[in-house]
């Protein structure tokens, strides 16, 4: 019995032991990490960037942060280019400067990676009056009431030539619009420069860091609008309804197909010059190849010789192989219709096609808005614009279904009036008539492709 009390204490003695040992030297002998099997940097941002001043960029890492982990961003030249917490890049003057984000990992310390930022001298809208369109709603940003007093909400509204409508954008040299009211002279500002969701748009006549705006440019060629109160996420202008009256506030950005938080701006007037107006619709072309021509015939004067529709003589011939190509059976409102007339005029240079791509869209479609009109111009590209319906009953300015090629616009007291290329033999060329929904019925988007 004692021997047996004496082996029991004996491997208890044992254990106490090998659990010292455990716990305070052979941690002293622990195998430390293998740097040569350190991760690869996992940091995927762009090497480098250019952007306008006013241009907002959002550089995105790609590596997604455990518990415990940061970023941290800096600019080496903050006068020329800002950066945020959350990695959006600010133009502010022309010039370069690098932006360095570092990685603190829980595991395997630090890392970093640089980008080269490259502001250019202009801004990323040129000074000017503008409307503010949501692309999601179809309306555009307005003065409830219309009030000029401060902290007024800021609303949507559909389009009037009304001066509530009306905002002037100034570029600072702090990389940041300020944008001003027409009608009350006060600036569009988040409530309180809230850097949070869900914060009322007002206007107000002190400038600060809710007031100042930076532009980011989207895949879907529209705008967001990102406050310099927005330090912390991206945080932007939203327009959560649709209807008039809608209140507008702050959201989260999130890349998506619904545009609640993205915008375009369309300047007051505008207009592109060198739209063909002399041909004529007759027997051997109609309407429809002379609107076709005269698309080709202003892109074959601005950087597209090789479509060969630059002088009358040219535009004649065109117009004849055009009206014989197209499939009439289909209707003007067929966009295979229309495309087969401009497919006669690709063309093959130093190795390349150049081809037209149309986009028709008519009256009950998704898209057909004189907003769509005017992104159009104020992009440079000519728009063929039908008009229909016999002139007593709609009061459509021509004799019935008629195709014409739009090239500018103007807000006037009466409406948006919109300028025409007119192929009709009775007329001048050039027409002015108000846009309105009850004549005119279609539009067809035109753009130049070039391929290998």
């Amino acid at each position: 019995m004692i021997k047996k009390r004496k082996l029991l204490i004996r491997l208890a003695t044992l254990a106490i032991a090998v659990l010292f040992i455990s716990l305070t030297i052979l941690p002293s002998f622990a195998v430390e990490k293998d740097p040569t099997r350190r991760p690869p940097n996992p940091i995927e941002i762009e090497t480098s960037i250019t952007v306008s001043r006013g241009e907002a960029h959002l550089l995105q890492p790609g590596y997604v942060l455990d518990t415990g982990e940061t970023y941290t961003w800096t600019s080496s030249d903050t006068s020329v280019a800002t950066v945020t917490s959350y990695g959006l890049v600010n133009g502010v003057s022309s010039g370069t400067a690098t932006v360095t984000v570092v990685l603190h990992t829980n595991d395997w310390g630090n890392y970093s990676k640089k980008c080269s930022v490259t502001v250019g001298s202009s801004g990323i809208i040129s000074n000017g009056t503008y409307f503010i369109h949501n692309v999601n709603a179809d309306k555009y940003i307005d003065i409830e009431g219309p009030s000029t007093s401060n902290d007024a909400y800021l609303q949507l509204w559909q389009m009037t030539a009304a001066t509530q409508r009306r905002w002037n954008f100034t570029l600072g040299t702090d990389g940041y619009y300020r944008i001003q009211s027409v009608y009350s002279s006060k600036y569009m500002r988040v409530t309180g420069s809230s850097a949070t969701a869900g914060a009322t748009i007002t206007q107000n006549s002190s400038i600060v860091s809710g007031s100042k705006w930076a532009l980011m440019r989207t895949a879907a060629g529209n705008y967001v609008f990102v406050p310099a109160s927005s330090t912390s996420s991206l945080v932007v202008l939203n327009a959560p309804g649709t209807t008039n009256g809608y209140n507008l506030n702050t959201a989260t950005y999130t890349q998506n197909t619904d545009y609640k938080d993205e915008w375009k701006v369309f300047l007051i007037s505008k207009s592109i010059s060198g739209v063909p107006i002399s041909l004529r619709s007759n027997e051997a072309h109609t309407c429809i190849p002379c609107a076709i021509v005269n698309v080709a015939g202003y892109w074959s004067t601005h950087g597209y010789s090789m479509f060969n529709c630059s002088t009358s003589a040219q535009q004649e011939t065109a117009a004849v192989c055009v009206q014989n190509a197209m499939n009439w059976g289909g209707g003007y409102g067929a966009t295979a219709n229309i495309q087969n007339g401009f497919n006669i005029l690709n063309t093959v240079h130093n190795g390349k096609t150049y081809s037209f791509n149309c986009e028709n869209i008519g009256i009950n479609e998704a898209g057909f808005s004189i907003a769509d009109i005017m992104d159009e111009i104020n992009n440079g590209r000519p728009i063929m614009l039908g008009f229909g319906g016999s002139p007593a009953s709609t009061g459509n300015p021509y004799n019935g279904g008629h195709m014409t090629v739009c090239y500018g616009y103007y807000l006037s007291s009466d409406g948006v009036h919109v300028l025409v290329s007119n192929a009709l033999s009775y007329n001048a060329g050039i027409d002015d008539h108000i846009f309105n929904t009850s004549y005119n019925y279609f539009i067809c988007k035109v753009k130049v492709m070039v391929s290998q």
